[in-house]
């Protein structure tokens, strides 16, 4: 992944339109879990994109990239189809 020429915000990009529909594939149905396994996928992704230590605070590495969790992305998509 960083052996590419896009920019950060591109890789993000990149993640948010080709990954993350994947990922949260019918989350209007079962978006009340929490689904720590796709959090680990989304946790390993940005901070391979950032390059940081496993031991970096998430809190930090969603503050750096300016995203939310993907648990409160989903809540968002189950109130919307409510």
């Amino acid at each position: 992944m960083n052996q590419t020429d896009l920019l950060t915000s591109q890789k993000m990009q990149l993640y948010n339109t080709l990954i993350e529909p994947v990922l949260n594939y019918g989350s209007e149905i079962w978006g009340y879990h929490k689904a720590p396994e796709v959090e680990s996928i989304l946790s390993k992704f940005r901070r391979k994109l950032l390059c940081v230590k496993r031991s970096t605070n998430l809190d930090a590495m969603y503050g750096e990239l300016g995203c939310l969790p993907m648990y409160i992305r989903r809540q968002l998509s189950m109130a919307k189809y409510w």
